[in-house]
């Protein structure tokens, strides 16, 4: 499976290695980095960094990443769906369950990465394996 089809598309099963790697912590990673720049530019407006303004980025610029941040909320609820359908997928459970998870709430989700999938083909299909996607 691609590394696409494993980040946007809803059919198929993925392992718990493949929910961890190419779902969960590249998402971790984009928010650490969004929040990072986030409270970074809070504390430079209110004057924590020992500056005299809050404009550390023209606003043209500053513009532009609230627009990346807004479709980064997006694609990223997208791939958490994507991924926790497939792993539900792999566990023998519909995919709806995924998105009643992310609603209530998102602990849920990160339980998928540690139960072990079913052994054998399902519904769903063929059981998982560990290669590294193409592409």
């Amino acid at each position: 499976m691609s590394l696409f089809d494993v980040m946007f598309r809803f059919k198929g099963r993925i392992s718990r290695r493949t929910f961890w790697r190419q779902g969960i912590l590249p998402l971790s990673v984009g928010w650490i980095l969004c929040i990072g720049f986030f409270i970074y530019y809070v504390a430079d407006c209110l004057n924590v960094l020992g500056s005299d303004d809050c404009e550390i980025l023209p606003n043209e610029f500053a513009g532009l990443l609230g627009i990346l941040a807004i479709v980064w909320i997006f694609v990223s609820v997208w791939i958490c769906l994507a991924v926790s359908c497939k792993r539900l997928h792999d566990i023998g459970k519909s995919g709806w369950w995924g998105l009643l998870f992310f609603i209530v709430a998102p602990l849920p989700l990160l339980v998928l990465g540690i139960f072990d999938g079913q052994p054998s083909a399902n519904e769903y299909g063929p059981p998982p394996t560990d290669e590294a996607p193409a592409g």
